[in-house]
């Protein structure tokens, strides 16, 4: 019988299998011009954009803790339903991997907690030439970081603009082809948010002329002055109807830009393209959930804008909550085997698992000598056996009710296998 080798990280495997505990945050897939979940149901994600996470002292997870609150009765909806957090990146030093470590993965492992699908963008407003180091040293660290995370999507440049003056999707293109590419080599299932010249505006002609790597959803930027030019909303049309689409920046303030009034409000603009993106499928993430960077949702003390016509936040918020269940990655996760209560990935030719009454057993092939495992989701180990095969019982009737990952490895490597086990 062939041997089934599952040579997996154990930290990437704890993060992949929080999923179908807390969260519905499950692998997606580009198919034609939509998004899709797992079990091939169409997607379309709603949410808000952060500030850069590291600038003035912001606190993420209370942040995070906020815009999840199903109980926060603010304006006319009775809680928080957002499914997608864009996360804008820039250390201002080239040592990406310091500041993964200090500022990134902290934040994207709350959000996992949390159920959240999460945009990493590289939050450059700026000429692409002069960032290209740089943002290959982002992609380099983090693409292979978060390979394993589901709920991870990479926008690789935040707004690209100038190109020498020519703002062309052809010459624009073997640009962000080359960070598609580099974040390939790393990452093959992250979904990848690509942007387009003139702040991402022109990438009508990418319904022809597409980016190569797959998963891949354009990107479209539309605030109130852009919102009003049809060859923009030109674009998004040519370009939808060929792949998916997503805007990673919307939002208004009555009087933040005085050049875009009246459209400045809930009537003359928010209402009118929400209800065109949704037409359309498009995902989307307001900018800005902040009280300092513009237009803002809060205000000084953190407590949501609610005006019906001149301020986004409560807005936002009720969108959210009327949308919450259209078109959101299933529930339902792929086939499993149901063993005594215990939901298995998939058929296994290391071990079965079995429970009755408080103890779970393990059951390996004779032959070789195995470790086994339980291990809770904060990473500590629960429990361990060493046994040369046949069966190993452990006493489960202590531990907490909730998600485990049982964990069998034989002594010389050749074989290794992880599974879920929900007590």
């Amino acid at each position: 019988m062939k041997k089934s080798v599952f040579f997996v990280n154990l930290i990437a495997l704890i993060v992949a299998f929080v999923q179908p505990c807390n969260a519905i945050t499950p692998w997606l897939h580009v198919e034609g011009n939509q998004l899709k979940d797992s079990a091939g149901n169409q997607v379309v994600l709603h949410g808000v954009s952060f500030r850069e996470i590291s600038w003035g002292g912001l606190n993420v997870n209370s942040l995070l803790d906020k815009i999840t609150n199903a109980n926060d009765k603010a304006s006319h909806s009775p809680g928080w339903y957002t499914r997608l957090v864009r996360m804008p990146i820039d250390p201002g030093t080239s040592d990406w991997n310091q500041y993964n470590q200090n500022v990134i993965k902290p934040a994207v492992d709350y959000a996992t907690q949390k159920g959240l699908y999460v945009i990493l963008d590289l939050h450059y407003v700026d000429e692409t030439t002069n960032n290209v180091n740089n943002t290959n040293n982002c992609w380099r660290t983090l693409a292979p970081f978060y390979k394993n995370y589901p709920n991870v999507i990479f926008e690789p440049y935040n707004e690209p603009i100038n190109l020498h003056g020519d703002q062309s999707w052809t010459l624009f293109k073997p640009i962000m082809q080359a960070w598609v590419d580099t974040i390939r080599r790393y990452a093959p299932r992250n979904i990848i948010f690509a942007g387009s010249p003139q702040w991402d505006q022109i990438m009508g002609d990418a319904d022809t002329d597409s980016l190569t790597g797959g998963n891949i959803v354009y990107v479209i930027h539309m605030y109130a002055r852009q919102w009003a030019v049809q060859s923009i909303r030109d674009q998004v049309l040519k370009c939808v109807a060929a792949h998916p689409m997503v805007c990673t920046e919307w939002g208004y303030q009555t009087g933040w830009d005085a050049a875009n009034e009246p459209n400045e409000s809930t009537s003359g603009y928010g209402r009118p393209l929400l209800t065109w993106f949704d037409s359309l499928k498009i995902s989307w993430t307001a900018w800005c959930a902040d009280n300092t960077w513009y237009p803002i949702m809060f205000d000084g003390g953190w407590n949501l804008l609610v005006d019906d016509n001149t301020q986004m936040g409560g807005f936002v918020k009720d969108w959210l909550y009327t949308y919450r269940d259209s078109l959101q990655p299933s529930n339902t996760p792929p086939p499993v085997n149901v063993v005594s209560g215990i939901k298995q990935e998939h058929s296994s030719a290391v071990m079965v698992l079995n429970e009755h009454e408080g103890v779970l057993n393990i059951i390996m092939p004779t032959g070789n000598r195995y470790r086994a495992r339980i291990i809770g989701l904060n990473g500590k180990i629960v429990a361990q056996r060493i046994s040369e095969g046949g069966t190993v019982t452990i006493n489960t009737a202590k531990l907490l009710s909730g998600c485990y990952v049982v964990s069998v490895k034989s002594n010389d490597l050749s074989e290794e296998e992880h599974r879920i086990w929900i007590k």
